[in-house]
């Protein structure tokens, strides 16, 4: 059955119950997307609706969150366009970055593991005094970690 362009969501709700109006949406969707929409939960608070910004704590929209959707895009983007797409496990990085970031170690050695784990150390044209710094900074690295 095709739907007008201008239906809510609310048209598939039994008003009196407050669930989804099965038939409705068994007659209105194809019994796959039917089970999907009948498996939705649906809020019994009697309150209004309204725009969130999913990309914010509070859910309101800011220049400064629209901004830094944009800069995490944009690196995503050109990660993945340099073979260095992100792990579709999310809770695993997260918690990797978190280990990383708990490690007992100065800060600037918490930066350079990181810019190490980016692959965005800036090494072109490295000297042989460079690898010396940065194993000793390393074992400094190791060491802070390890102390009991």
């Amino acid at each position: 059955m095709p739907l007008p362009d201008d239906l809510t969501v609310h048209f598939l709700i039994d008003e009196e119950s407050g669930d989804w109006n099965e038939g409705l949406i068994r007659t209105c969707f194809t019994e796959g997307d039917a089970d999907k929409i009948l498996q939705i939960s649906l809020s019994k608070t009697a309150c209004e609706d309204f725009p969130a910004w999913p990309h914010s704590k509070t859910g309101i929209y800011t220049v400064k969150t629209a901004f830094s959707l944009m800069r995490i895009e944009s690196f995503h983007r050109f990660m993945s366009a340099n073979g260095r797409g992100e792990n579709s496990d999310q809770k695993e990085t997260s918690k990797m970055w978190k280990r990383l970031w708990s490690i007992k170690a100065p800060p600037k050695m918490k930066v350079m593991l990181w810019r190490m784990a980016q692959d965005c150390l800036p090494t072109d044209g490295a000297t042989d005094e460079d690898a010396t710094v940065f194993t000793i900074t390393a074992w400094h690295i190791w060491e802070a970690r390890n102390v009991v």
